[in-house]
């Protein structure tokens, strides 16, 4: 049985692939002739562009076909990019010219709308920052550093995706702007969060790999329940610059969500290193492979790595595993062992690790702090830099963050029908 049929969107037999109405190009593509996006990998798009199996072009075209098919029942983006198409076509000129530009060059990403795209809104997934729903548009003047890395390398940005409201949620992602986000894999089924929309995205190939965020299990939760490899950073390693905060000061992180371990290593190398965006980044010099990330994966990569395992000392509100979790859950310890893996069982036992994260202190004002910073970076054309200004605008207030409500944005927002992409 082959990846495809792996997936919940081909075993629902939905289409494995998109036909395109096009011309004969000069890269051999016939009218008609389809391109399958399903399972599609950073290595196929490259062979395809080198083989002149498609262009640019083709490819945005065909991924954002299956996008119109599908997106109304899945409900992956808050909003789409007008500008992929151009994109797209650019770099084909540069490819033909010069050859690729970077590592992604013309591979299909999508970003959480809490990642500034300059001239796009940014959402946050909250209605107040979104004409469309009452607000107003909070727009960026420039791209998120981790953006401006990923359009360096080549990405095509197809669009931004569904979060609760301000990242709030960790296993549903339902906001006040777009509603409700579905796995693919089973539509009764949590896509979890709060990057549960690029989760979906990437999962039903409506792009071949996401960035999420992460504050305290936002890029391990959806990919988790639904089948991806995604990583959280340590703070620092990737900058947070033009990121809606959450706890932006010390915990917030940026990180790739992918179908294959090999491509969520080559996004991090795109995406980790020093900038003076950020200047917690510089924390990463010499913290980095040598030769980066995607070139230290081998057969030998697990050697002598230590890996803790869950237990009672760090967490006891959600143990035991139910038995079918448990026996995945030691399946993959066995291989890990078999890849020369150590493991460390419930390393925090008796660290009094649990009773002091329970009596830990909420700081209020850090996350002011971090939205004050974030509103700043937007630039001098944006229709507001402060949370005065939004105020005065919208002609209401903003209560997040300000008494009583101890910073934390809403858990669950109302759910509007799924929309549709045209």
């Amino acid at each position: 049985m082959g990846a495809d049929a792996r997936r919940w969107v081909a075993a629902a037999g939905l289409s494995a692939a998109v036909t395109l109405a096009l011309p004969v190009t000069a890269s051999g593509v016939l009218q008609g002739q389809e391109i399958d996006v399903v399972e599609m990998t950073t290595a196929d798009i490259q062979a395809g562009y080198a083989s002149g199996a498609f262009t640019a072009v083709e490819l945005t075209e065909a991924f954002l076909e299956r996008i119109a098919s599908f997106e109304g029942y899945y409900n992956a983006f808050i909003s789409m990019n007008p500008d992929a198409l151009a994109t797209a076509a650019a770099l084909d000129v540069r490819y033909a010219g010069e050859g690729p530009v970077g590592p992604l060059h013309g591979v299909p990403v999508v970003i959480k709308d809490n990642i500034d795209y300059g001239g796009l809104v940014t959402t946050a997934g909250w209605d107040g920052f979104s004409s469309a729903t009452g607000g107003v548009d909070m727009i960026p003047d420039d791209d998120a550093a981790v953006v401006t890395r990923l359009r360096d390398a080549g990405a095509i940005i197809l669009g931004k995706t569904n979060l609760p409201d301000f990242a709030g949620h960790g296993t549903r992602t339902t906001s006040s702007v777009a509603g409700r986000t579905l796995n693919p894999y089973n539509v009764d089924k949590v896509p979890g969060g709060s990057s549960g929309g690029t989760a979906t995205a990437v999962n039903a190939s409506f792009a071949v790999l996401g960035l999420g965020t992460e504050t305290g299990g936002s890029i391990q939760n959806p990919s988790s329940a639904q089948a991806l490899v995604g990583v959280k950073p340590t703070y620092g390693l990737v900058p947070n610059e033009g990121v809606v905060p959450l706890s932006g000061t010390y915990v917030d992180v940026v990180g790739p969500m992918a179908k294959t371990v090999r491509d969520a290593a080559l996004t991090l190398d795109v995406l980790a290193g020093p900038t003076e965006e950020d200047l917690a980044t510089y924390a990463a010099v010499e913290n980095m492979p040598e030769h980066g990330y995607l070139a230290a994966l081998d057969g030998r990569s697990l050697e002598g790595a230590r890996f803790g395992l869950v237990g009672t000392g760090w967490r006891d509100d959600f143990l035991p595993l139910d038995p079918r979790t448990e026996e995945h859950y030691r399946r993959a310890i066995r291989t890990l062992e078999e890849l020369g893996a150590e493991v460390v069982e419930d390393p925090f036992a008796g660290s009094g690790f649990v009773e002091l994260y329970g009596e830990r202190p909420f700081v209020r004002t850090q996350g002011a702090h971090d939205m004050v910073v974030y509103m700043q970076g937007l630039g001098p054309g944006a229709p507001f830099t402060s949370i005065e200004e939004w105020e005065a605008l919208s002609g209401r207030e903003y209560t997040r963050g300000r008494r009583g409500d101890q910073g934390r944005p809403p858990q669950h927002a109302p759910i509007t029908p799924n929309k549709t992409i045209t």
